[in-house]
């Protein structure tokens, strides 16, 4: 059950998501073009304090790089809020309905996709994915974390459904699975909507 909840407001899960977007490095390959050439600079040297202009540009960039996922999302009625889930939770967390993952866990739940994973089992064509997989796990740490995960629910009662940190969180499951530990709670972002089932991929 998440804990200390406390309300936000759209744009700021915008601006969580945006960050959590260009502070991965497999993400940063595809900035050029989208974003001013001196906040690609900003955020190509590791400075992630933007401004309320700079979070501009960014919430743009990232409505239109997920405008797959987010066109339908942003129109049902979210409310949405900051808190803290059990690390425990994520073994029985689902993953919203993206057929590359779908295809390798059909019972859409995250610990047996990073089951797959760990037998080496990787979608087609993403092999971006796998590197960055690696890359975060080996040196993966709550605290240096940018952005929240950010998961959905119909009601406090549903199940939990990540739509955006599966690399983060499959690195943080596949290494509490090889013993290492992180607490007992990480940060997220929740959106609550009882017209999820309305989404594309819910």
């Amino acid at each position: 059950m998440i804990s200390g909840w406390k309300k936000i407001s759209e744009g700021a899960m915008l601006r969580n998501w945006a960050l959590a977007e260009v502070a991965t490095v497999r993400r940063q390959r595809y900035l050029d073009g989208r974003l001013p050439n001196d906040l690609i600079r900003k955020i190509r040297s590791g400075h992630f304090d933007f401004t309320d202009e700079e979070y501009s540009h960014l919430v743009e960039m990232i409505k239109s790089n997920r405008s797959d996922l987010l066109a339908g999302l942003l129109g049902l009625d979210f409310e949405w809020y900051e808190g803290k889930l059990p690390i425990e939770a994520l073994k029985n967390m689902e993953m919203m309905n993206w057929p590359p993952f779908v295809n390798l866990a059909g019972s859409r739940k995250l610990i047996d996709l990073v089951l797959s994973f760990k037998h080496g089992k990787m979608p087609p064509n993403h092999n971006e994915f796998a590197e960055n997989l690696e890359r975060i796990r080996a040196d993966f740490k709550l605290e240096n974390m940018l952005g929240k995960p950010i998961v959905l629910i119909r009601s406090k009662e549903s199940p939990y459904v990540l739509v955006e940190g599966f690399t983060r969180l499959s690195a943080l499951l596949l290494n509490v699975l090889e013993g290492k530990e992180y607490g007992e709670e990480l940060p997220i972002i929740l959106g609550v909507s009882q017209r999820l089932s309305e989404w594309e991929y819910a």
